[in-house]
């Protein structure tokens, strides 16, 4: 009479080979997870800029003409009026599903009038706290944990474009080359190159402190005409991937606070291409030039919202033209197909597809 003994549990080298496939398993399936995952956050990032490409339209309805890069009341005291210095995004807010905190803003908060203090000025002033979800890029991420230079204001993701020509400051072009700029009210009409071919917001990814990287800071080069070369004078800068290379000074302040109109917080430029080096050749956040490049964390580019409201996805490669050239305040854009996609008025009639 035979016996069969019956087997109970796996033999380690058994549970040792399971284990293994299972890791190889995993590792093969982890990137697709993160990449679906990241598909899904840039899907969401798109539709915030469609929902803010939608608040310009139903703003120009209203108004007759787009909000300005920077606006606002001002009074000699700029510390109780906006000092001219309210970004764009507070004037679109009731466009935005956002009456309850525009009401807020057009409501006198002793010891303020209505419109409140210019935007770095009081951290206790409620509009100055509120976070507008749908100024949240997903890919971001890191949000309030971050321990930015306004850390108590609300942030946003997303900018102004205002072109092709670096001086955009206070004390620089009140006509810029973009659909925005300093007390700059575009109508629809001065959009000769078409609403199709012309940029009206992007991206960034918000700055924090002690930033290190392309994602977050930026050159200060005091002094430096970035008009007359910009690779000579911004991108020299340049490191290795995210890295700056012997920067005189870095900074950070994109996004760091929504209602701030500040070219450095909310403006962006079509001269260096997408999730490059950004410079500043001043101390003011208003004064000098800019050179001020969308950024994202999404792999290979940034989201773009078009003056007619459609949104496309820009490649870090776009044809950026002859980058050693002078800017110009008129005319075709040195910049390739880039700088054409920056201005609204330069005579080019190009696409984001195009070499």
């Amino acid at each position: 009479m035979s016996y069969r003994r019956s087997r109970s549990a796996f033999t380690l080298v058994e549970l040792l080979v399971v284990i293994a496939i299972i890791g190889v398993l995993v590792a093969l399936l982890l990137p697709a997870v993160q990449a679906a995952r990241e598909a899904a956050r840039r899907m969401s990032c798109s539709n915030n800029l469609k929902q803010l490409g939608l608040a310009l339209h139903n703003y120009h309805d209203v108004y007759k003409s787009f909000p300005s890069l920077s606006q606002g009341t001002q009074l000699p005291d700029h510390t109780m009026s906006m000092s001219g210095g309210g970004s764009g995004i507070v004037f679109l807010l009731p466009f935005m599903e956002q009456t309850a905190l525009y009401e807020q803003w057009g409501m006198p908060q002793a010891p303020y009038p209505a419109w409140g203090p210019v935007a770095w000025y009081d951290a206790a002033y409620l509009p100055h706290r509120e976070q507008v979800p749908g100024l949240l890029c997903p890919s971001d991420g890191a949000g309030k944990f971050r321990s930015e230079p306004y850390a108590w204001a609300g942030d946003t993701n997303y900018n102004f474009n205002t072109g092709d020509f670096p001086e955009i400051g206070w004390a620089g072009a009140r006509n810029p080359r973009g659909l925005f700029g300093n007390f700059s009210f575009v109508r629809f009409g001065e959009i000769s190159d078409g609403t199709a071919y012309t940029i009206a917001m992007s991206e960034h990814v918000v700055s924090y402190s002690g930033a290190a990287t392309i994602h977050g800071a930026y050159v200060r080069a005091d002094g430096a005409d970035f008009k007359s070369n910009p690779k000579a004078t911004c991108y020299i800068y340049k490191g290795i991937g995210e890295t700056f290379q012997s920067p005189p000074l870095l900074e950070g302040l994109r996004g760091t606070h929504y209602a701030w109109g500040a070219c450095v917080v909310s403006a962006m430029t079509t001269v260096l291409p997408p999730n490059s080096i950004g410079c500043t050749n001043g101390a003011s956040e208003w004064g000098g030039q800019h050179i001020l490049p969308p950024d994202s964390n999404h792999p290979t580019g940034v989201n773009a919202v078009r003056a007619d409201g459609s949104v496309e996805f820009v490649a870090d490669n776009i044809n950026t033209g002859d980058l050693t050239l002078p800017s110009v305040q008129g005319g075709i854009s040195p910049y390739g197909v880039w700088g054409a996609l920056g201005s609204k008025n330069g005579t080019e009639v190009t696409d984001f597809d195009e070499d």
